[in-house]
């Protein structure tokens, strides 16, 4: 008679220890001496619902669930109780804050380790209300512990105050739902300009967005819909560790070459059309900046010439504002 064997993860959340979701995947060739399995698990942002099942009775110690991947009934058991039907007393002896888990397991919280999770670690070297997390052992540049930086900091030991960023909105400007905003940093002619994009959810009983940045910029650009640019940073020399206050006006905004532009001009091969890039700086005083399919350009306030650089205009999110978008 032939077993069907099947492993088991159960996913809990780090730092409350919140039972998540589970996931079973079954062993197809349970007669190779070295069974390999490779997957993916998609964590979901909130925890699934325990709900009654009607083709499964686990009694008062369980609560019926399902398998995220199969969709397949099981009883997720109390604390302190297994079995199939979480029939099962058992007893562990972990620590206290820790949860017994029905393979006798202990889960400890993230400042305690150990078979029973009554060790703790030696000393946190995280700063600013960084969370100490266990590193792997089996990491080539294992430490003991790593750090989670709380908001605003980065660094080993979340030494590092980063630079806060508070975007306002002009009162003749609706506040949107949410921004793009594009960082620039120059390097002058050692290399190319890198560019990164954060994705910021404006919160609908607040006027401005805050961010924060750890990586050098010069040029800030804050996208409100769709290619809709303006022009809110401009430095020459980064300054670390800053407080900064963008207000985002109609007078920053970034124009597409077809409104500077006749048809002639926009539909010439970007080389030829480039070379007429400086007269709109030139004939409009107060444009800050335009754009076309490639580049990003600036008008210089003093000289009048447009300085243009390449520009990634695709960023693509899937929670623009309509889902839970984590981290924003």
């Amino acid at each position: 008679m032939s077993v069907n064997y099947s492993v088991r993860f159960d996913i809990y959340d780090k730092n409350t220890l919140e039972y998540r979701a589970s996931w079973s995947f079954p062993m197809k060739f349970p007669f190779l001496p070295v069974h390999r399995l490779a997957f993916q698990l998609h964590v979901r942002t909130k925890s699934i619902v325990i709900e009654e099942c009607q083709d499964l009775q686990c009694g008062v110690h369980g609560h019926c669930s399902r398998y995220v991947n199969t969709n397949i009934s099981f009883c997720y058991c109390d604390e302190g109780w297994s079995g199939k039907l979480c029939d099962i007393q058992h007893k562990c002896d972990c620590a206290s804050g820790s949860i017994c888990l029905p393979s006798f397991a202990c889960l400890c919280p993230l400042e305690k380790f150990g078979p029973r999770c009554y060790v703790k670690h030696q000393k946190c070297p995280c700063k600013n209300g960084g969370v100490c997390v266990p590193d792997d052992e089996r990491s080539i540049n294992y430490r003991g512990v790593f750090c989670i930086c709380a908001d605003g900091y980065a660094g080993p030991t979340c030494e590092i105050l980063n630079t806060k960023i508070e975007v306002y909105f002009a009162r003749e400007m609706a506040i949107p739902l949410y921004i793009l905003v594009h960082f620039i940093q120059v390097f002058g002619k050692q290399a190319p300009p890198k560019q990164a994009t954060i994705f910021k959810q404006v919160r609908l009983d607040e006027d401005k967005a805050t961010l924060h940045r750890t990586i050098p910029f010069h040029l800030g650009f804050v996208e409100t819909n769709s290619k809709t640019y303006y022009l809110s940073y401009l430095q020459q020399n980064y300054v670390p560790s800053s407080m900064l206050s963008w207000t985002v006006s109609f007078s920053d905004h970034c124009s597409p070459i077809v409104e500077l532009f006749n048809q002639t001009i926009v539909s010439m091969h970007i080389l030829r059309r480039m070379k007429y890039y400086h007269i709109p700086c030139r004939e409009r005083k107060n444009l800050a900046c335009f754009y076309d399919e490639r580049h990003m350009c600036i008008c210089d306030r003093d000289r009048r010439q447009a300085n243009c650089l390449e520009f990634y205009h695709n960023s693509t999110y899937n929670c623009e504002g309509r889902i839970i978008c984590e981290n924003g």
